[in-house]
């Protein structure tokens, strides 16, 4: 799932100066800022050698960052990402409630580990694709799934109901 790029800029100013002569002023350019992802390819190629070594063939995984890029103000050049989320995007082919719970569960359960990211980036965000609509879980409730082992159609059945 590819998000839209957003065209929303912000004007950074630069720090507050309280020294005594304006030539010893910090020279720092301003950022504008704009909203953007940047995907994850070592940590998706982890993330699906992870699902086959489990046995699932028919589900993708894909990570993203999104955060701000600091565009420099007078040459219009990025001079770096901020990232300020993890994004995982889950596709799994067309299947019955049940077989799709089950499967669900099965990709919560290998995507688990990799949850853990250092530095955090908070909100992490599992997204996936459910009778062709989106549905995003916050990373606590899809530990709560495996907590409490939510399988099969019982878990399309609630998350549908989240959905609404």
């Amino acid at each position: 799932m590819v998000l839209p790029a957003c065209l929303l800029l912000a004007a950074c100013t630069q720090p507050l100066w309280l020294g005594e002569r304006w030539d010893d002023a910090p020279t720092e350019t301003a950022c504008a800022w704009m909203w953007v992802s940047q995907p994850l390819p070592e940590q998706t190629a982890a993330l699906m050698s992870a699902l086959l070594a489990a046995g699932i063939t028919d589900a993708s995984v894909s990570a993203e960052h999104f955060g701000e890029n600091c565009i420099d103000s007078a040459t219009m050049a990025v001079r770096y990402f901020a990232p300020m989320s993890t994004r995982y995007t889950i596709m799994i082919g067309g299947m019955d409630a049940e077989a799709l719970g089950d499967r669900l569960f099965e990709v919560f359960a290998v995507l688990e580990p990799f949850l853990a990211v250092e530095p955090p980036l908070e909100p992490i965000v599992i997204d996936f694709m459910m009778n062709s609509l989106p549905l995003t879980l916050p990373v606590e409730r899809v530990r709560a799934i495996l907590a409490n082992e939510v399988r099969g159609a019982a878990l399309i059945d609630m998350l549908r109901k989240e959905r609404e």
